[in-house]
């Protein structure tokens, strides 16, 4: 059976795939995209500034922070509570996808 991975678009065996530990399902990048965006976190951590207390984004208060990054430049954007991070992330984690929530919220606001 074959996969198509997310990152890459081509299409790989399942043993491509490791299995994803909190769904017990397989991920949907192949190894190698994996391999390779661990190894652009790590290097970005190793300069990136030191984590804040709050939010980059919301604010808050957390003891868990995210290294947010570019995935086109790969460079360090900022340090974002895992809520911000995922949100923006499913927003397509960039300024467009974003701009069509607010347009979308906006909406109740007119």
């Amino acid at each position: 059976m074959y996969r198509t991975c997310r990152i890459c678009l081509q299409s790989k065996p399942e043993d491509e795939f490791s299995e994803n530990g909190r769904k017990r399902a397989k991920e949907n990048r192949c190894k190698p995209c994996v391999n390779a965006a661990s190894a652009v976190r790590r290097k970005l951590k190793k300069t990136a500034p030191p984590k804040p207390e709050t939010c980059e984004c919301c604010g808050q208060k957390t003891e868990k922070m995210c290294l947010d990054h570019c995935h086109d430049a790969l460079t360090f954007r900022g340090w974002l509570c895992e809520s911000c991070n995922r949100g923006i992330g499913q927003l397509g984690d960039n300024i467009e996808g974003l701009q069509r929530a607010i347009n979308y919220l906006s909406k109740d606001n007119v």
